[in-house]
């Protein structure tokens, strides 16, 4: 339970990321 948490919270934060350089970058 508690990896599949944190894997959820890492895979988050990669969209985030994603997310912000794709409209940084438009």
């Amino acid at each position: 339970m508690y990896l599949m948490s944190v894997m959820l919270k890492m895979l988050c934060m990669c969209i985030q990321h994603t997310c912000m350089h794709i409209h940084t970058h438009d």
